[in-house]
């Protein structure tokens, strides 16, 4: 999801900024209700993998497992299970603080379900006010970070010198020297959204990975926000260079992370906050 652990970054010069256009999305924005019950279904692909969270209460243990404790990034938020959870078929993750704690909740399928390929997608609606820091994203499945790779589907935070509201589709492999990581960065301001549609925070929107073993391509609904090389994604450095993460299977994982930085504080007024995902599906290419 993102800066990682004490890791520099070093950036590539492939960061795609604003490059939309319409892919004939087949609910446009304006008329997508709050939940939607049918599963869309593609040409050229099957339905493999999903969650509707269709329960009440804790997330499906079958499919999900949690993150806890104070994970990474030294992020100001602890990771507990009780701030995720499924009502009226939606998940919800819900940054808070508790007793004077700052707690939040990051769930995942590792060891329960992983993917390699296809069309994965979410429909979320994001918190975007000060400090919100959500993602949706993959890690591989072997190895640890940063030599397993990794993809941010969806990440929002106040991005660079000028702490712009963005929306970023990232990946990450490792660099030469072993240790840091190479970042394919893909960057939308969120104005060019919401000068378009004022009211597109308050919606649900499509988050979309299309992966093959050349290229992935990563959509907010009809927008590109990344289109990544897989050929080019080998690890430079290390005890795994020469292997291609992104040509792994990875894990899911939804996470509300808090943004405290010297030029991007923790902002209490901002809280509590909440993610609020509709579904997640996974297809595969037939």
């Amino acid at each position: 999801m993102r800066t990682h652990h004490i890791a520099a970054i070093l950036l590539c010069n492939l960061t795609i900024f604003a490059s939309c256009w319409n892919r004939d999305a087949e609910c446009p924005q304006d008329d997508c209700p709050d939940i939607e019950t049918e599963i869309r279904q593609y040409p050229g692909y099957e339905l493999v993998w999903n969650d509707e969270f269709d329960l009440a209460g804790a997330p499906d243990e079958s499919r999900w497992g949690y993150e806890l404790g104070y994970v990474r990034n030294h992020e100001p938020q602890l990771y507990v299970k009780e701030k995720a959870w499924c009502d009226n078929g939606r998940l919800y993750i819900e940054a808070c603080y508790q007793d004077g704690t700052l707690v939040s909740s990051s769930i995942e399928t590792r060891g329960k379900a992983d993917f390699l390929y296809g069309k994965i997608q979410a429909r979320i609606r994001i918190p975007v006010g000060n400090s919100a820091w959500p993602a949706f994203w993959t890690l591989g499945s072997t190895r640890g970070w940063p030599h397993q790779g990794e993809v941010d589907i969806m990440e929002f935070y106040r991005y660079g010198e000028n702490v712009t509201p963005t929306i970023l589709g990232n990946a990450f492999w490792v660099a030469e020297d072993g240790v840091n990581v190479i970042d394919d960065t893909g960057t939308v301001p969120l104005s060019h959204f919401t000068d378009a549609d004022p009211e597109w925070a308050d919606k649900f929107h499509i988050w979309t990975e299309e992966w093959n073993e050349n290229e992935m391509k990563i959509y907010v609904d009809d927008c590109l926000v990344n289109a990544i090389d897989i050929t080019q994604t080998f690890n430079q450095g290390g005890a795994h260079a020469g292997e291609n993460p992104l040509r792994q299977p990875h894990y899911l994982k939804f996470n509300l992370a808090i943004r405290g930085r010297e030029n991007d504080p923790v902002d209490p007024a901002a809280l509590p906050m909440r993610m609020e995902v509709d579904w997640v599906r996974v297809y595969k290419a037939i």
